[in-house]
């Protein structure tokens, strides 16, 4: 519904377990494209990050998932993707660069994580809040087995959607 590059959403929590992972890889991946969104690892330079998601982008993947971001983001080369109707980047293991459209969708998830300057601009900071002091292990959910239920549930969930787009 937005033509052109969003911001990123990024989810932190005060600790491992709270359900970061599992909101985006499998509520908001199989809602959205019916199946769990992989998990991407930026890397640990900023010449890796470059590549990995010029790659992302050339295989036009419709949402990032940043999984498990052990320190505050800080990278030009996803602020240039978070602002750019088209990417140019080095490609993983090539020596050649590629330009192409970007309508990925970027979500990263971490403990405590925040973002630098330039990224924080352009960032939705979503916090998810521990209610329980071992919150791994809980048990009684509603629907024990998500991934089953989500995909049962697939259709209602989008014209549920659907519905809050038209009416926004």
């Amino acid at each position: 519904s937005i033509d052109g590059p969003v911001p990123l959403h990024l989810i932190s929590a005060p600790r491992h377990g709270v359900g970061k992972s599992l909101l985006v890889s499998q509520v908001l991946g199989i809602t959205i494209t019916g199946k769990p969104l992989p998990a991407l690892q930026l890397g640990n330079n900023e010449e890796e990050v470059e590549k990995r998601l010029a790659t992302c982008v050339r295989e036009m993947r419709e949402i990032l998932n940043l999984d498990n971001i052990p320190n505050d983001l800080d990278s030009a080369a996803l602020a240039m993707l978070l602002t750019s109707s088209t990417y140019q980047g080095r490609l993983l293991s090539k020596n050649r660069s590629i330009e192409a459209p970007n309508r990925a969708i970027v979500i990263a998830t971490g403990n405590n994580t925040g973002a630098s300057g330039e990224i924080a601009r352009r960032t939705v900071p979503i916090r998810l809040v521990q209610t329980q002091e071992r919150q791994e292990n809980r048990t009684g959910f509603q629907h024990p087995n998500l991934s089953q239920f989500l995909t049962q549930t697939r259709q209602r969930h989008l014209a549920s959607l659907y519905r809050l787009v038209l009416n926004w």
